[in-house]
């Protein structure tokens, strides 16, 4: 991290100290006995972290953070939680993750000991309510085509800490017949516009830059933990699904105008009636 322009500050300076003079000077003398180079080697591992965690500017991309953001490698990484009913699983070819017809899902990963400020997550993602006909119905406007301005809640959603963002919905993204890249099992509406319908075709709209959604958390203290994840509930009318991707991170700083709305959030969270910490 020592070249990268996203990060700078003080703790970012003792690592590069250590690198330029210290470490040149044990590797030079090879005077070390093996429990020493254990713990030279934990120092500079506890160096570099404390850098990262706490030299980051503001608007960097800090993606690198999370593991396996694009479920490119399955589950790994993250946890998958569900109580029992349909389907709640990651796929590694279409490179996403979903929850379909589950009462109660929640995919997550934490990161410890987040550099303090606000953070941004961006995640490409959809939920549907029913299947087919019967779910267009519900969003659209059937001679016109256009979305009805009252539109099913979307009961999933993703989240950064205690702040959380729905999902949208499938039908907000229309591709034409014409231009239609589907392959698989995808629905076709009465105005000749195309939607994913499985994990595959998800997988190609989110190839197409779909259903860009972003929430927006805060870490409030050092060494406070940072929980990313997505979460909710697909079992309305026993067949409705949500389906999501590549999870993008950044980090916002101490920017007033985002940490304000979320420590508001916070507190109107607080049970005043408990005991209260830091």
């Amino acid at each position: 991290i020592t070249g990268d322009p996203n990060y700078n500050g003080e703790d970012l300076d003792v690592l590069i100290d250590y690198v330029e003079l210290d470490a040149g000077d044990i590797l030079t003398a090879k005077a070390l006995t093996t429990e020493e180079i254990v713990a030279e080697t934990a120092k500079l591992k506890d160096l570099r972290e404390t850098a990262v965690q706490n030299s980051i500017k503001p608007g960097a991309d800090v993606t690198n953070l999370l593991k396996n953001n694009d479920f490119s490698q399955g589950k790994t990484g993250w946890t998958f939680e569900a109580v029992s009913g349909g389907n709640v699983a990651a796929n590694d070819k279409a490179k996403c993750a979903e929850a379909w017809n589950n009462a109660n899902f929640d995919i997550y990963q934490t990161i410890e000991n987040a550099a303090v400020g606000a953070y941004k997550v961006s995640v490409q993602g959809f939920y549907r309510r029913g299947r087919g006909d019967n779910a267009w119905k519900l969003y659209c406007n059937q001679t016109t085509g256009e979305m009805l301005p009252n539109v099913p809640e979307t009961p999933a959603y993703a989240y950064l800490n205690n702040s959380k963002t729905p999902l949208a919905n499938v039908f907000e993204y229309k591709v034409p017949v014409a231009d239609n890249y589907y392959t698989g099992d995808y629905y076709k509406d009465a105005f000749d516009y195309c939607f994913p319908n499985n994990m595959a075709d998800a997988g190609l709209a989110f190839d197409h830059g779909a259903y860009t959604i972003n929430a927006v958390g805060v870490v409030a203290q050092k060494g406070d933990a940072m929980r990313i994840g997505m979460k909710g509930a697909t079992n309305q009318d026993n067949d409705s699904w949500a389906i999501f991707t590549r999870f993008k991170l950044t980090y916002m700083g101490y920017d007033a105008e985002i940490i304000k709305p979320e420590l508001e959030k916070t507190i109107a969270a607080v049970d005043l009636s408990k005991p209260m910490g830091a």
